[in-house]
């Protein structure tokens, strides 16, 4: 297992293979490029958590080889190398992050756990019309914990020209908000 000093001429001079190979950076322990059949050039970071040799083998991926340069690449590489030093799992972090519920998966449940069970016919109607036309396309894609009172402040004050309707969908969303907190 050689080692090279991963810069960009280095890793534009790694070619593929029949089968995957990783090339290590000198510098920093466990950075690397995985290089597939496919051409594909992938920078990694191999580091074992929980703790010397009986740790956990993790190999997560910093990113594509393109979308990062390889000095990008190492910046992060040193951060999560810091990490793994002081005990943490940069990994599991990543992982619990994108775990994370988005806001359409809030609308959804507060539907089917409150609404449907709480409400008459037409009340949950009107909450269904105003989560598919107004919350739904400004907040769905939004993780929950990144939501703030900023957010729903400017997204109130966009629909100045129907007030009724906004100050409904704001109710509304401060249901779904309260509800999610309990």
């Amino acid at each position: 297992m050689t080692k090279i000093r991963l810069s960009r001429r280095a890793v534009d001079a790694l070619t593929p293979k029949a089968t995957k190979y990783y090339a290590w950076d000198a510098a920093i322990a466990g950075f690397g490029v995985k290089v597939l059949p496919s051409r594909k050039k992938t920078f990694v970071f191999k580091y074992r958590a929980g703790g010397g040799r009986g740790g956990r083998s993790r190999e997560p991926v910093i990113g594509q080889d393109g979308s990062l340069s390889p000095d990008q690449a190492r910046k992060i590489a040193k951060t999560w190398a810091a990490e793994v030093a002081m005990g943490k799992d940069p990994s599991q972090e990543r992982r619990a992050d994108q775990s994370e519920p988005k806001m359409s998966e809030l609308f959804q449940r507060y539907l089917t756990d409150h609404a449907e069970k709480h409400k008459k016919a037409r009340s949950i109607y009107e909450d269904r019309k105003l989560i598919a036309g107004l919350l739904e396309p400004s907040f769905g894609s939004i993780k929950v914990k990144e939501i703030s009172r900023g957010d729903i402040a400017r997204w109130h004050a966009k629909l100045s020209e129907t007030p009724y309707r906004a100050n409904r969908a704001l109710a509304c969303l401060s249901k779904i908000l309260n509800l999610a907190e309990v």
